[in-house]
């Protein structure tokens, strides 16, 4: 499991808000979701260090899920177009 996708998408959790980009087919608007079960921000350092390691837990099991049951890979598009050009990425 990529770590440095499983902080960012933590990290991206912890701030509060989830962003939606609209759908143009379905005529959504784009919008931003409040999520205040995975927001850090104002919370005591014991609960907001317990909400951390939840979100982290969360994140890490629905990457799992998509790797194991839904057969994806997430990676980076740099990553990505080095690989569809036959470059090394390391």
């Amino acid at each position: 499991m990529n770590a440095q996708i499983v902080t960012a998408l933590a990290e991206y959790l912890e701030a509060g808000a989830l962003a939606h980009p609209g759908d143009p087919e379905t005529q959504t608007q784009p919008t931003t979701f409040v999520l205040p079960m995975f927001r850090t921000h104002g919370r005591p350092p014991p609960l907001a260090d317990n909400m951390r390691a939840m979100t982290r837990r969360i994140v890490e099991a629905l990457l799992y899920h998509l790797e194991t049951n839904l057969d994806c890979t997430i990676i980076t598009n740099t990553e990505l177009a080095q690989l569809r050009n036959g470059t090394d990425t390391a």
